[in-house]
C-alpha cells in the first residue's frame, strides 16, 4: 500500500490573508483557519478549537486573495509539508498545510466582491465548473464539497 497525505477541513478565517510572492516570482496567500470541534465535559458541550495554517500558490491564490477574510468560512482540501529551518542557532520546524482545492463556504453576496467562481483548482487557478456554491437567492451558498 502507497502512502497517503491529504486533508480535509473546514474552519473560518482568523485573520485576513496576505498575499506574497516567493523568490522565483511565484504568487501565494498564507492564512489561518480556526476549527472547532465539540466535546462533553461533565453535563455541558464545550467548544474546542485547533488551529491550522494553510498556503495557496498560483494563479488561484491570486483569484482567491480578495475573498479570503477574517470570519469567512472557507472549505479546503489539501496536504501536510513540513518545513524545517534554523533560526540563532536552534532548530526550528513547522507542518502546514497545502490546499489544492478551496471552497468558500457561507459567502455573502453583500460581501462587496463580485461572486467568486466557486472551487478554485490549486496547480491552474481555474475555477472548476463541477459545482458553485453560489446558487441561493438568499445570498448564501450551500455547503456540499468533495
Amino acid at each position: 500500500m502507497s502512502d497517503m497525505n491529504m486533508v480535509a477541513l473546514m474552519g473560518r478565517i482568523t485573520r485576513d490573508a496576505e498575499l506574497r510572492t516567493t523568490a522565483s516570482g511565484k504568487s501565494f496567500v498564507r492564512f489561518s483557519i480556526a476549527v472547532n470541534r465539540t466535546r462533553k465535559q461533565g453535563e455541558e458541550y464545550v467548544s474546542i478549537p485547533s488551529f491550522f495554517n494553510l498556503f495557496h500558490f498560483g494563479k488561484a491564490a491570486e483569484g482567491i486573495f480578495p475573498y479570503l477574510k477574517k470570519g469567512q468560512l472557507v472549505a479546503i482540501q489539501g496536504h501536510l509539508e513540513q518545513r524545517a529551518w534554523e533560526q540563532q542557532g536552534e532548530k526550528r520546524s513547522s507542518t502546514e498545510i497545502v490546499i489544492e482545492k478551496l471552497n468558500l463556504a457561507g459567502w455573502r453576496r453583500d460581501a462587496g466582491l463580485p461572486p467568486p467562481a466557486g472551487e478554485f483548482d490549486g496547480e491552474t487557478g481555474a475555477a472548476l465548473e463541477e459545482e458553485t456554491f453560489l446558487d441561493n437567492p438568499e445570498g448564501y451558498s450551500d455547503i456540499d464539497f468533495f
